[in-house]
């Protein structure tokens, strides 16, 4: 039986705004490296947060149509999210390295991004961000 699936407005969430970004990205010119992006989400609810971060890695990984995610950082969730009538695919994998979550676009390109727990410390989060050696993403 498939388990049902969430069904997300596209409305944007009212939050408070945090001086330090909750995202950082790998430049596109630097191929280095298995992490591309660190992202410290405020709740640990996926498919409120995915609502955010999605919009901001399109422009690199274009539509995304499937994440896999580390479940021990995350509240229980459906297997389906719907933004804006389209499917996206949400499969739990417990991976080595905690938070590690893999955003597959349509069109083959893979994001490796490492979630800080949003429960952190805000000082211990933000001073993972900073030292990821990432470029702060747009959000």
């Amino acid at each position: 039986m498939t388990p049902p699936s969430t069904t997300v407005s596209s409305a944007p969430l009212r939050r408070t705004t945090i001086d330090t970004p909750q995202l950082r990205l790998r430049p596109d010119s630097e191929t280095s490296g298995y992490i591309d992006a660190v992202w410290w989400p405020r709740s640990s609810n996926l498919a409120t947060e995915l609502l955010d971060l999605i919009p901001a890695l399109e422009p690199r990984a274009g539509p995304i149509c499937r994440i896999v995610y580390d479940p021990r950082a995350w509240s229980p969730t459906d297997r389906r999210l719907i933004i804006d009538k389209r499917t996206i695919r949400l499969d739990p994998y417990p991976f080595e390295l905690f938070g590690t979550m893999y955003m597959c676009g349509t069109d083959g390109t893979v994001i490796v991004l490492q979630a800080i727990p949003a429960g952190a410390d805000e000082a211990f989060a933000r001073a993972v961000l900073a030292a990821s050696d990432l470029a702060p993403g747009r959000w």
